[in-house]
């Protein structure tokens, strides 16, 4: 039994030449090597095989039984070879099929995804995206495992994932313009003392109102908590609540001209959004593509 780890496997492409070419000059010019040189790899292959493989045969090195046998075996194997090899074809984004799984928020769906989109049925509509809305503290598994392939957000990850900022947003408090009790300034008493609504608590805005909140020593009149933003134009229009979310959210509602915006009455950080994947991915033509082409959306204000 002849095993693999000890063949040169150099001596698979010889002994192609010779059987394509039936001449060892011939052989070694297709492969760069002298005559010598062949002939010294067929002595090889022979000592290997246990057989002569070939023999002359009216001016040609015909081959014997055992070498028709060995090349119908061995040619498409050193066909699929080259063809591994081979450099892959640059990616075109304008006739790419393929399906992409991102993971992000309400937020930056709200954001992203309708310039994302209309970029995407412009220049490459054969990609397809999927949205995973998984939450912030699975993205190192989430990406690990490739269940999707980039998020987006302000997420806690870890060793492995490759980052990009795309963009900073500030925040700002909203009310329903037939709010009863604020006019056009909205001071930090009133703040306190409107009833909130806050949507997805557990998400990074969240937290940074929260732990500003509390290190100055308030806390907000919180009436309503919901996972999801959409509901919350409807509850502003038929309450006297308040929320406080991203500027480029609220300008994503298509009905802001039927609410106030206000600056917090507190200093707030900003929200820094970035940009996640894996290590494994870092070099796939598509991902690097969609990470650039979402690196350069325009988001508006």
């Amino acid at each position: 039994m002849i095993h693999l780890g000890g063949i040169d496997l150099n001596l698979l492409p010889v002994f192609e030449a010779v059987y394509q070419e039936r001449n060892l000059t011939r052989a070694g010019d297709k492969l760069g090597l002298t005559q010598s040189a062949v002939s010294h790899a067929l002595g090889r292959l022979r000592k290997l095989f246990g057989d002569s493989l070939f023999v002359r045969t009216g001016g040609e090195m015909a081959p014997t039984p055992r070498s028709l046998e060995i090349y119908a075996s061995l040619e498409p194997s050193l066909a699929g070879i080259r063809t591994l090899l081979k450099q892959p074809a640059p990616f075109d984004p304008a006739t790419a099929k393929k399906n992409i799984r991102l993971s992000m928020s309400d937020y930056c769906e709200m954001v992203i995804l309708p310039p994302l989109m209309h970029h995407l049925s412009r220049e490459a509509p054969g990609i397809r995206i999927e949205i995973s809305p998984m939450p912030s503290d699975k993205t190192q598994v989430g990406l690990e495992t490739g269940e999707f392939e980039l998020a987006v957000g302000h997420r806690e990850v870890g060793p492995g994932i490759f980052r990009r900022h795309l963009f900073d947003d500030d925040f700002q408090c909203m009310v329903h313009n037939s709010h009863p009790a604020l006019g056009d300034t909205l001071s930090l008493d009133e703040y306190l003392a409107q009833p909130h609504a806050i949507f997805s608590p557990r998400a990074k805005g969240d937290v940074i109102i929260e732990k500003t909140l509390s290190k100055m020593g308030y806390q907000r009149n919180v009436a309503l908590r919901v996972p999801h933003i959409l509901i919350i134009p409807k509850i502003l229009e038929t309450t006297g609540m308040i929320v406080t979310l991203p500027r480029r959210l609220a300008y994503a509602f298509e009905n802001i001209s039927a609410f106030r915006l206000f600056a917090p009455p507190i200093d707030l950080p900003p929200l820094s959004i970035m940009l996640y994947w894996h290590e494994r991915m870092n070099g796939d033509p598509a991902n690097r593509w969609l990470r650039k082409t979402i690196a350069e959306l325009p988001l508006g204000r």
